[in-house]
């Protein structure tokens, strides 16, 4: 996700010249990822919940399917038709989102999960960050021809060997247990209905604690949770529209408003995933000492402070390479933390997941597509 995330902002101007059109109708670009983000995270929230023990192989399909989108994209001269693919992968990018963090809460739920969702989301930097470097050495202004559509080649098969280790999983931990575990919950079920009242409740606690049955969120209040599920939604609309619309046009602005060449401007926008990477990762140890609501406080600053001091000297490529690396330091860890600090509260389940993420899929529509015109 992270490769496909990062990919897109060093070639906009290269897929702008190959349909012939312009940067606002580019905008959509952004937009369509963005929206089918928003239906893939809500899809994704419904099967990961209905069909509980099929999630790494509904993970399987979606990788697939996103590796194929990655590899067809360069060879389209439409910008309809790649409105369309970018829609495409969008809706696979969010159901990769939604089903890794479940898949991850459901694994580790048993311990303090705010280390392993900084990681999961780590991970996503680190592919960011790549993205650019693979595609800067294709940009260079020396080449005879232009060959960024390789970038895109090596990027979709390096989706290959990532698909192949979690179908190993799937066929290992469902294909080849689903009936051994769905006999064991049959029995267990069973048991729950003979027994008496006294061991009903100790039988209850050894099914919940299977990671394929979330706890209950019954004692909160409905109003509670959706005053909780709501409010941080719209904080995640703030911040993703922010980190994305920042992430999208990055090349672009220091192509077009410092006159960056196009590589420099492309190691700028990896510099950016880089430090992006950097701030998630680091952040691993911290949650382990610091509350997710003070690590969501320190960054908000951080982000405040960087974006200032862009607005304020503009005019400097110093500048912009300072703020850039301080803002994605800064905003890296925000999403995982607003996750971690979520789940502090109320148990998320695959459908108050994608209620989050639409709040987030909505920001990083309408922003980008807001700055795009």
């Amino acid at each position: 996700m992270g490769l496909g995330m990062g990919l897109i902002g060093p070639t906009i101007l290269k897929l702008r010249e190959q349909t012939n059109s312009t940067l606002d109708q580019l905008g959509y670009v952004f937009f369509t990822r963005a929206f089918g983000f928003l239906g893939g995270t809500v899809f994704a929230g419904i099967i990961v919940d209905h069909f509980v023990l099929l999630g790494r192989t509904f993970l399987t399909l979606t990788i697939l399917i996103m590796c194929l989108v990655i590899l067809i994209m360069p060879l389209i001269k439409n910008v309809f038709l790649l409105i369309f693919v970018q829609l495409m992968w969008g809706i696979t990018a969010g159901m990769v989102d939604n089903l890794v963090q479940i898949l991850t809460l459901r694994h580790y739920g048993q311990h303090q999960v705010g280390p392993y969702i900084q990681a999961v989301h780590g991970a996503f930097g680190i592919g960011a960050f790549l993205s650019p470097l693979i595609v800067a050495p294709f940009l260079n202004k020396h080449r005879k021809f232009d060959q960024w559509h390789y970038a895109y080649w090596i990027i979709g098969f390096l989706h290959i060997p990532n698909l192949i280790w979690i179908l190993f999983y799937a066929i290992r931990d469902e294909c080849c247990l689903k009936k051994s575990v769905e006999t064991n919950v049959t029995i267990e079920n069973d048991k729950f209905v003979s027994e008496d009242d006294d061991n009903k409740q100790s039988i209850g606690v050894i099914v919940s604690n299977d990671p394929t049955n979330l706890p209950s969120s019954s004692k909160i209040r409905p109003f509670r949770i959706i005053l909780i599920i709501s409010s941080l939604s719209l904080f995640l609309l703030l911040h993703d529209g922010s980190e994305s619309a920042f992430g999208a046009y990055l090349h672009t602005y220091a192509s077009l408003h410092l006159n960056f060449l196009k590589d420099i401007a492309a190691y700028l926008n990896s510099a950016f995933w880089a430090s992006f990477a950097f701030g998630r990762l680091c952040r691993i140890p911290l949650s382990t000492k610091l509350s997710s609501f003070q690590m969501i406080f320190i960054d908000l600053i951080g982000c405040i402070s960087s974006l200032v001091l862009l607005f304020i000297f503009n005019k400097s490529s110093t500048i912009l390479w300072i703020s850039s690396i301080l803002f994605e330091l800064s905003i890296a860890s925000i999403y995982p933390s607003t996750i971690f600090y979520t789940e502090e509260h109320i148990k998320l389940t695959g459908k108050r997941m994608s209620m989050l993420t639409v709040g987030a899929s909505t920001g990083g529509a309408v922003i980008p597509l807001l700055i795009g015109f």
